[in-house]
């Protein structure tokens, strides 16, 4: 029995104490909007990462993809053409940062259509 309390134990305090409070929506710099919902299983969140508003309204980079926290990051593997790609989503306080390996910000610059960058928690979802 002692094992097994200790067994629960250690995998409670193993969990990242951010882990539950990044869930909520977030708003980007330009019209990005990222959606954080808590998933199927601990330490993974299932995102919607796309465009909010403007001429590329609900156009979407991640579509809903489960995806587990490590190191207070989301990290999302996909390919572009033959390239293969990483979305990179870092969480600290109430803010995260979203980078890609194939989206440069300079490829974005002056664009309505931006994803990369820093997006904020709205606060008012108390989720």
């Amino acid at each position: 029995m002692i094992k097994k309390v200790i067994g629960v134990f250690a995998v409670l305090i193993s969990q990242p104490v951010l882990s539950a409070t990044i869930a909520g929506e977030y708003q980007g710099e330009f019209n990005g909007f990222l959606r954080v919902d808590n998933g199927s299983l601990p330490n993974h969140y299932l995102v919607w990462l796309g465009v909010g508003s403007g001429s590329c309204g609900g156009e979407t980079h991640i579509n809903n993809k489960e995806i587990r926290l490590k190191d207070n990051r989301l990290v999302f593997n996909w390919k572009l053409r033959n390239r293969s790609c990483t979305t990179e989503i870092e969480f600290k306080n109430e803010s995260a940062e979203v980078t890609d390996t194939c989206i440069t910000p300079e490829s974005e610059e002056g664009s309505t259509c931006a994803l990369m960058g820093q997006y904020i928690k709205d606060v008012t979802d108390n989720k």
